[in-house]
């Protein structure tokens, strides 16, 4: 930059604060403006990418180092009025084959059934999960107290159980209490470790041992149905919550052969997830079931993941609209200002002063206030960020430096765009009239 160039633009700058202080109610009112739709862009930004980025996260805990292979009578029992073929079951012989086959795969076979559960204080309708130990490596959710299933368990056909939170919560509340309101104070799942349960097995009642708890996959839920509390939607959130029971296979499969209803292979020991997951496939095919579904976990996560990318984006159009709103409030600011300075700009040009100088005195002035604003904006919207989080926000924001440069630089667009149009179409107004009226 020249001497030149650098004292032109000192003087600019210099003009521009001069104009500042001599409108001073014009330059807070745009101020304001601005400072107000940069504080909702960082606090919008903020909570969108937190929700995204603690939603995928559950997403990714269904397990993406596992595939699960589904029976084909599953899919079969869905094609009502069409005849149904004939199909080589699942079995445990088969999970054995799978683990056998594939390097580093653990199978955990699974047979499913819809019952009654009853607990302490309730029964509930429920899915039992008949399975093997192997079965917690299938999923990422944890154990919030006891254990899980045990080899033991099996050999010994122990009456034992495991629950998932949102069950155990249900055991534990009367069916006749108001659980949806405000005041109501869920029981602590951990008490159900140690109780007994009773479940329909085999045409008789049978008292299950309580182990172990899980946590919901789904760390949001929980968070949402909270600030959700009194909506309508809380029932059905409730109701896709996790909400199985978990016991050793042994109790729904008499031997090896028994159909199975799947078999959830989890890969994370072997050296490669992608080649061990493609040879799952050709494995099945050679062992006589080319029609059995197979589903990488992976591959529906990502496609889940980017379903949420692509929603957060239609999220942004609620700053961007405020933008918009900033930037058109800030357009009539400034064109009702420089309509005002007209004499003042006629008798500039008739000194000599060039279209340019003069653009550049107005663009000055709108940079230094919105830099301003920009600069409180950003204050503003972390505070905002903090203020929900401490009140009625279930998530922690995602509070970036990207999103914070993203807020400077639109708060100086807004400035200049505003002022720019205006200030040039001032310039190219007659002066002698404006001078003749003054």
């Amino acid at each position: 930059m020249s001497e030149v160039q650098e004292a032109f633009g000192w003087e600019m700058l210099r003009l521009g604060a001069r104009g500042i202080r001599r409108r001073p109610w014009r330059a807070a009112l745009t101020f304001l403006t601005i400072m107000l739709a940069i504080g909702c862009v960082v606090s919008t930004v903020a909570v969108i990418g937190g929700a995204s980025s603690q939603i995928s996260e559950d997403i990714r805990g269904f397990g993406a180092h596992c595939v699960n292979i589904y029976s084909p009578d599953i899919f079969e029992a869905m094609s009502f009025g069409i005849e149904r073929k004939k199909f080589a079951p699942l079995t445990q012989e088969l999970a054995g084959t799978l683990e056998e086959r594939i390097e580093g795969a653990h199978a955990a076979p699974v047979r499913f059934q819809l019952g009654s559960v009853r607990g302490a204080a309730s029964t509930r309708l429920a899915p039992m999960v008949a399975t093997t130990p192997e079965f917690e490596g299938t999923f990422d959710s944890r154990l919030i107290g006891g254990r899980f299933l045990a080899p033991e368990d099996l050999e010994e056909r122990r009456p034992v159980c495991a629950l998932d939170r949102a069950l155990a919560v249900d055991l534990l509340t009367a069916s006749e209490a108001k659980s949806d309101t405000k005041s109501a104070r869920a029981p602590d799942p951990m008490g159900m470790i140690g109780e007994h349960v009773t479940v329909r097995l085999g045409g008789e009642d049978v008292a299950l041992e309580v182990v172990g708890i899980f946590e919901d996959p789904i760390s949001l839920r929980e968070q949402l149905n909270a600030l959700d509390n009194g909506s309508a939607r809380l029932p059905l959130a409730r109701l896709l919550a996790f909400k199985n029971l978990y016991l050793p296979i042994t109790w729904l499969a008499a031997d090896e052969t028994t159909p199975l209803q799947a078999i959830y292979l989890d890969l994370s020991d072997a050296p490669d997830l992608g080649e061990a997951a493609s040879r799952v496939k050709p494995v099945l095919e050679a062992l006589g079931h080319p029609d059995a579904g197979v589903v990488l976990r992976r591959d529906w996560i990502e496609g889940a993941v980017s379903s949420i990318r692509e929603f957060s984006t239609l999220g942004n159009i609620t700053w961007v609209v405020t933008l918009l709103v900033a930037l058109v409030m800030t357009a009539t600011i400034s064109l009702v200002a420089i309509r005002e300075r007209l004499p003042e700009v006629a008798l500039r040009r008739v000194e000599g002063a060039r279209r340019r100088d003069i653009v550049m005195q107005f663009v000055s002035e709108s940079v230094l206030v919105s830099a301003a604003a920009g600069a409180a904006g950003i204050g503003v919207g972390v505070l905002a960020t903090r203020v929900l989080l401490a009140t009625v926000l279930p998530w922690e924001p995602k509070i970036t430096l990207g999103s914070f440069v993203l807020s400077a630089l639109l708060s100086v667009a807004v400035g200049v765009l505003a002022t720019v149009l205006p200030a040039y179409r001032a310039t190219k107004l007659d002066p002698i009239h404006y001078l003749r009226d003054t």
